[in-house]
């Protein structure tokens, strides 16, 4: 999840980079503010949870199921339809983008894991869910 939220906040300081609509800066701001506080809790609880050991049987299931989340979302981020509008275009590929965030920490909260994770987990599911309804209202009223 560390580099998937470091790419986040990279495509999200590009947009800025750019005019962009204000409601959009608003969503991109928070998204450097909120995964880099996310990254930063990972970091700080990686040692401790590095300790619990899962059965193989899991772990092989568990990366199963992220390898084919990972999949989904490149294939979905490299369809998404990309024309002469940064703002609509950083959406189409920051929607699926944060849909496998979601479908990650969902996938591994099913799992044994420290307890520290839990609630960073929950509020990844939380502020993408969040973050792809309003990117998808701003699509909408952008005319995207």
């Amino acid at each position: 999840m560390i580099p998937h939220h470091r790419a986040a906040i990279a495509m999200s300081c590009n947009l800025l980079e750019y005019p962009a609509d204000p409601a959009l800066c608003a969503i991109a701001s928070r998204i450097i503010v909120e995964q880099t506080r996310s990254v930063a809790n990972m970091q700080r609880i990686e040692c401790a949870c590095a300790r619990l050991v899962n059965p193989y049987e899991d772990v092989c299931t568990y990366q199963r199921q992220m390898d084919a989340i990972m999949q989904t979302m490149f294939t979905d981020m490299g369809a998404a339809c990309a024309d002469n509008r940064i703002n609509c275009n950083f959406m189409r590929e920051m929607i699926p983008h944060h849909q496998g965030a979601i479908a990650m920490a969902n996938t591994t909260l099913q799992y044994v894991i420290c307890p520290p994770l839990t609630p960073i987990l929950r509020a990844i599911v939380t502020s993408q869910e969040q973050g792809v309804r309003q990117m998808r209202q701003l699509l909408h009223r952008l005319g995207c």
